[in-house]
């Protein structure tokens, strides 16, 4: 629903969509890049979760869950920091222009005239972003994002492996103490990209 329904609501907890009113758009995307950055830190604290798991079936199916939630929040991020950027220099075209890198350099350059500790801010935090594009980029509704178990040139599906070894003990903790390993480190990998962010966020909010 949103803000406009509220009289039709029984009283108690529901979702909204809020919605940005005529003169406080400033205000606004401020609001919601903090927000944003919360719930980052949600996500490094399910990623600490996962990182401690045990059971590697469920360590990795969190995995795959909490990082493909990182790769929507973060461009989130992005496209909210250039709507504050937006706002707060008056020059869209230039805002626009950032998404491109190769006239990400130029545009950052103009809008620092207007406001240069806030341009200096979301230029950094646009240049964490770009690590993810490759793998953000292939995104749908269609699919989820899974985890693949590389050895040499091949994929292997990791719970198919795990599947293929339950008759030899052995085997499957070879392979449990592997895969264990591999999320740990996936983890403690996306836990950094997390805390790289949410410190850039604070840069940007502290210009307000």
């Amino acid at each position: 629903m949103n803000e406009s329904d509220n009289s039709l609501v029984e009283p108690g907890l529901h979702f909204y969509w809020y919605e940005i009113k005529p003169g406080e758009e400033a205000g606004a995307w401020w609001g919601q890049l903090a927000g944003g950055m919360w719930r980052l830190v949600t996500i490094r604290e399910e990623l600490e979760v996962v990182r401690a798991q045990q059971a590697i079936e469920k360590a990795m199916r969190r995995l795959e869950s909490h990082v493909e939630s990182y790769l929507v929040r973060a461009y989130e991020l992005r496209e909210r920091v250039l709507g504050l950027l937006r706002i707060r220099t008056g020059q869209a075209k230039d805002v626009e222009r950032l998404r491109h890198l190769s006239q990400r350099a130029d545009a950052l350059s103009r809008l620092k005239g207007a406001e240069p500790e806030l341009t200096e801010a979301a230029g950094n935090l646009l240049s964490l972003l770009d690590g993810d594009i490759g793998l953000r980029n292939m995104h749908t509704h269609q699919f989820y994002l899974s985890l693949g178990l590389y050895i040499g040139a091949t994929i292997f599906d990791p719970y198919d492996a795990l599947l293929d070894v339950s008759h030899k003990p052995a085997k499957r903790r070879e392979l449990e103490v592997i895969l264990r390993r591999e999320v740990r480190r996936t983890a403690q990998e996306y836990i950094e990209k997390v805390e790289a962010l949410i410190g850039a966020v604070q840069k940007v909010l502290e210009t307000k």
